[in-house]
């Protein structure tokens, strides 16, 4: 699989928000599920542990009162073999024990056990106790309607503990692999979705570095971002007609206005230097030759019977003449000389 997207320092912070957020909520459900499925394995070990001894209680019913119990002790002996079962005490109307057998004593004395609170013929029914290690069932035996005996049964729960952090380890390791593989891949999807905007970003910076309005941003058709990409080459295109008008707009002053220094500092027919720019350099050569101490030299030239050439052939001619003179002059001299 490919990481690369990885990489980019949004990437990283979008996983780590995933991550927190799958497992946060993953967990959550787990916790939930966990809770609901002990609820539900106590309840049906209560209801396997009620069956077992009433089973039990409906089998000792008329062999209780026998002198040697013997029938009793091989009811309890088959009942024992069922799993979990840690002891069974057979307990005559008055609550006295008459019968006990233990997974590690077996069939002890029944003189070492106390009596139970017989509790009242109006309220007889089974009842249960969960313990931290145990579950504790009593149930009536009854002849008819009038109860002759119990029977208290005590279940183990190591069974329902270690079902419990199977279940637990078991799901701690898929919440671990699916909030790992499920941020990755919304990560991934994210990225995706976003491709985009990170598009737009880099072109953004692009131009702001650049300066270059013609970047477009590329369609994408298949993605909900892909309006965006439009509405920015819009964008990036007016700003680039604004741009060139602009642009235009700054050419063409910049133009006047060097049409206009070259107007105001130089003759219109000649395109020689005029008077004011004359005494502007005149003024700068004589300061820069005194401070210098270097020589500088003035020309005059003048153009003979000019005026009577104008009034003789016209000043078509005579601008002719102006101009024909300046390009003759501009030809002999130096790039050092005006």
């Amino acid at each position: 699989m490919q990481t690369a997207f990885l990489q980019a320092p949004l990437a990283k912070k979008l996983l780590r928000d995933n991550l927190i957020v799958i497992f946060t909520i993953s967990l959550s459900a787990l916790l939930c599920f966990l809770l609901v499925s002990a609820y539900m394995a106590q309840k049906d070990l209560r209801a396997i542990s009620i069956y077992q001894a009433n089973t039990l209680a409906a089998n000792l019913d008329d062999n209780l009162d026998d002198a040697d119990l013997r029938q009793a002790r091989k009811l309890i002996l088959n009942t024992s073999f069922a799993p979990d079962v840690l002891g069974i005490t057979v307990y005559d109307k008055k609550g006295s024990p008459k019968v006990s057998w233990d997974s590690l004593e077996y069939f002890g004395k029944v003189e070492n056990l106390s009596s139970i609170p017989v509790p009242n013929s109006s309220t007889v029914h089974a009842q249960t106790s969960l313990r931290r290690d145990y579950l504790e069932v009593l149930v009536p035996m009854a002849n008819g309607i009038a109860t002759t005996g119990f029977v208290q049964m005590h279940i183990s729960l190591n069974s329902f503990y270690k079902e419990f952090v199977l279940h637990l380890v078991l799901g701690l390791l898929l919440l671990a692999i699916a909030t790992l593989a499920g941020a990755y891949l919304l990560t991934q999807r994210q990225m995706s979705r976003l491709a985009p905007v990170f598009e737009l970003s880099r072109i953004v910076e692009q131009v702001s570095v650049t300066g270059d309005y013609s970047l477009r941003a590329r369609h994408h058709d298949s993605n909900e971002l892909g309006s965006l990409s439009q509405h920015f080459n819009k964008i990036m295109s007016h700003i680039e007609s604004w741009e060139s008008v602009v642009q235009i707009e700054a050419d063409e002053r910049l133009e006047e206005e060097r049409r206009m220094t070259i107007l105001d500092n130089h003759d219109s027919l000649t395109k020689l230097p005029n008077r004011h720019y004359f005494h502007r350099l005149l003024t700068s050569s004589v300061e820069h030759a005194v401070e210098s101490q270097q020589l500088a030299a003035l020309a005059f030239i003048d153009i003979d019977h000019f005026r009577a050439l104008n009034d003789l052939h016209g000043y078509d001619a005579g601008d002719l003449i102006l101009a024909t003179m300046a390009n003759r002059l501009c030809a002999v001299l130096r790039n050092t000389d005006t």
